[in-house]
């Protein structure tokens, strides 16, 4: 029997045009797509730049994605896991990519 796990990723880099739909799109070749989160800048209407996918896949698919290269809306993204036992991942416990502006 397969057996299945379930993972937190954070998406990095996004282009600021992308919606939910993007990533449920990409990343639903790897496993089933349990939520998808991404933070909205009230001022511009456009994303913050990163997002939030919660999957279920079989043993292993965490490493895949990880390893992967992820372009996304024509935009490099970097794919991290984020592991938080008793919390939910929130903007809270996301340390940001170094900013070149």
């Amino acid at each position: 029997m397969a057996r299945f796990t379930r993972e937190a990723f954070v998406v990095l880099n996004l282009s600021w045009t992308c919606i939910k739909g993007d990533l449920r799109t990409h990343f639903s070749k790897y496993g089933a797509i349990l939520s998808v989160q991404i933070p909205m800048d009230t001022k511009s209407g456009f994303n913050k730049g990163y997002g939030f996918v919660h999957m279920r896949g079989p043993e292993g698919f965490k490493d895949k994605i990880i390893q992967d290269y992820h372009t996304i809306n024509h935009q490099e993204v970097r794919v991290e896991s984020r592991f938080l036992k008793d919390k939910q991942i929130t903007t809270e416990n996301l340390t940001p990519p170094e900013s070149s502006v």
